[in-house]
């Protein structure tokens, strides 16, 4: 089973990783956050990430269903979503041509 890391532990192994203070690690990955939610959410963006993947802003078509007790039919309006999509194998990517 895969370990969920929170933003606290991520700006922490980011810290150790880059040689950053720790508040300083914080506000970058709170500031990185926050322009991913902004141009995803905001402007409707999607986001590339090359070696990483893709998170993309999808529109879901409204649905029709009938209502239990009475019968009704009731559409829901479409929503919002966000889609990631991985890169396929991105640890085998960082490999020189002759290794893979």
């Amino acid at each position: 089973m895969r370990k969920t890391i929170n933003a606290k532990e991520f700006a922490k192994r980011y810290s150790d990783e880059f040689g950053v203070p720790l508040n300083e690690a914080e506000v970058i990955c709170n500031r990185v956050r926050l322009l991913g939610s902004h141009l995803l959410y905001v402007e409707g963006r999607d986001i590339s990430l090359h070696r990483f993947g893709a998170l993309r802003h999808k529109k879901t078509a409204p649905k029709r269903f009938k209502h239990p007790k009475s019968g009704k039919m009731i559409i829901r309006e479409s929503k919002d979503m966000i889609k990631f999509k991985a890169t396929k194998n991105p640890l085998e990517m960082d490999k020189p041509p002759w290794e893979q």
